[in-house]
C-alpha cells in the first residue's frame, strides 16, 4: 500500500529552465511564456523549436520585428496546442482586433470567456493581429514558413519602424488617448493628426479606420474626412491596398465613408485590370482574391492564346500552371473550371500550329484533338 499523493504542478519558470536552451532567441521567450504562465514543457519546446524556423529569415531587421515575431509566436503556439477554456481561442487570437481606440465591435456580444480573453492580451501587450502576425502563425499550423510571404510582410514593418525611430512613432501618439482621464481633447486631435500625417505612408486601413472613428466620434467630422483624404493621396498607387475583399482584417473596419471611398479607387482599378495583370499578381502563388479569379474567368480562349503567344520568359511555365491548377481542385467551382477549360483550349491550339508548339504544351499534360501537324522540312 502506498498513502501518498504528489501534485506534480510546476511554475513556467521551473519549465523554461528545464525545456529551453538559454540561447539569446531563447532569453527573449523565457519572458513572454512566464508571461503567459505556461508550463507545459512540450509545448515551449515547440515554441523553441518553430522560433529556430523564423529568427533565421529576420536577420538584419530592426530588434522590434524580432520580438514582435517571438511575442506572437509564444502566444499563437500555445493558443494552437492547448485548447482549454483558460487559454484564449486561437481562431479568437488570429481575428483579434483590440485596435488603437480600445475596443473592437460594440455590436458583437462577448462572452465572458471572451472577456477574460482580451484582459489576458491587454497584460501581454498584445494590441492586435496584423498580416505579420497572420505569416507568423502559418507557420505555428504547418510547421514550416512561406519565406517570401513572411519577408515581406517582416519588411513593411522593419520600413516603418525605421521611419519611426527619428521621432515619436504614430502609436506613441495615442498615449495622450490610453494613459490619461485628463481634459486634453484638443492636444489629442492634433497629435494624432499631425502624427498620421507623418506616417501616413506606413498606416494599415485597420488604424486609419480607428483614427477617422476616434475624430467622429469627437465631433470632428470635417478632419475625419480630411485623413481619409490624405490616405487616398499618398497611397493611391498601392493597388492592393485598397482592395479589401482581399484584406485580411476587413471586418474590422466599419466607417462607411471609408469603404465607400476604397470601394469606388478598388472598382476603377478593376475595370482597367487585364489576364495579364492578375496573372502577374498571382502565379507562383498560394493565395488570390475573389477578383482575380472572376477577371480569370471572364477571359475567353482568345485572351488565353494571345496572353500565351506574346508572353517570353522563365515566368511563362507559371502562369500556364496557375490557369491549370484550377481545374485540379477536389470542389472546384463553375468559375474554376471554365479558366481550367479555356486555358486548355488555348494551349491545344498553340499545340497544334507546330510540332514543337506540341511538344511544348505536352509537358503540362495537355492531349491535342487534332491530328498531329505535318513536319516542317
Amino acid at each position: 500500500m502506498i498513502d501518498i499523493e504528489l501534485l506534480f504542478n510546476p511554475s513556467a519558470s521551473e519549465c523554461v529552465s528545464i525545456a529551453l536552451s538559454m540561447d539569446d532567441a531563447s532569453i527573449k521567450l523565457k519572458g513572454f511564456i512566464e508571461n503567459l504562465g505556461i508550463n507545459n514543457i512540450r509545448i515551449i519546446k515547440k515554441i523553441e523549436v518553430l522560433s529556430g524556423v523564423i529568427i533565421p529569415l529576420l536577420s538584419g531587421f530592426e530588434k522590434e520585428i524580432v520580438n514582435q515575431a517571438l511575442q506572437s509566436l509564444t502566444l499563437f503556439a500555445w493558443c494552437f496546442y492547448n485548447r482549454t477554456r483558460s487559454v484564449p481561442n486561437y481562431e479568437f487570437v488570429k481575428n483579434f482586433e483590440y485596435g488603437l481606440l480600445g475596443f473592437g465591435d460594440e455590436k458583437k456580444d462577448e462572452t465572458e470567456d471572451e472577456k477574460g480573453w482580451k484582459a489576458l492580451l491587454r497584460q501581454y501587450s498584445y494590441q492586435n493581429t496584423d498580416e505579420f502576425d497572420l505569416q507568423v502563425a502559418s507557420v505555428v499550423e504547418q510547421g514550416y514558413v512561406n519565406e517570401d510571404q513572411f519577408i515581406a510582410e517582416a519588411k513593411k514593418l522593419n520600413d516603418q519602424r525605421i521611419a519611426s525611430k527619428s521621432e515619436d512613432s504614430f502609436t506613441e501618439a495615442w498615449q495622450a488617448y490610453h494613459d490619461t482621464f485628463a481634459d486634453n481633447e484638443e492636444e489629442l486631435v492634433s497629435g494624432i493628426f499631425d502624427s498620421f500625417k507623418r506616417y501616413v505612408k506606413y498606416i494599415s486601413p485597420t488604424n486609419l479606420d480607428s483614427v477617422v472613428t476616434l475624430f467622429r466620434e469627437l465631433g470632428r467630422d470635417a478632419i475625419a474626412d480630411q485623413v481619409i483624404e490624405i490616405f487616398i493621396s499618398e497611397r493611391r498607387r498601392e493597388i492592393s491596398t485598397f482592395s479589401l475583399s482581399e484584406y485580411p482584417f476587413r471586418r474590422n473596419i466599419r466607417d462607411k465613408n471609408l469603404l465607400q471611398k476604397f470601394d469606388l479607387i478598388d472598382q476603377s482599378r478593376k475595370e482597367t485590370r487585364t489576364l495579364r495583370d492578375v496573372l502577374a499578381k498571382i502565379a507562383g502563388k498560394d493565395s488570390w482574391g475573389r477578383d482575380d479569379e472572376e477577371i480569370l474567368s471572364t477571359a475567353n480562349i482568345k485572351d488565353y492564346y494571345t496572353v500565351f503567344k506574346t508572353e517570353q520568359g522563365p515566368h511563362l511555365s507559371s502562369w500556364v500552371d496557375t490557369c491549370l491548377q484550377f481545374g485540379r481542385f477536389s470542389n472546384p467551382s463553375e468559375k474554376m473550371l471554365k479558366i481550367a477549360e479555356n486555358a486548355t483550349a488555348a494551349l491545344r491550339m498553340i499545340g497544334n500550329e507546330s510540332v514543337l508548339n506540341s511538344l511544348r504544351v505536352r509537358k503540362y499534360g495537355i492531349q491535342l484533338n487534332l491530328e498531329e501537324p505535318e513536319r516542317k522540312v
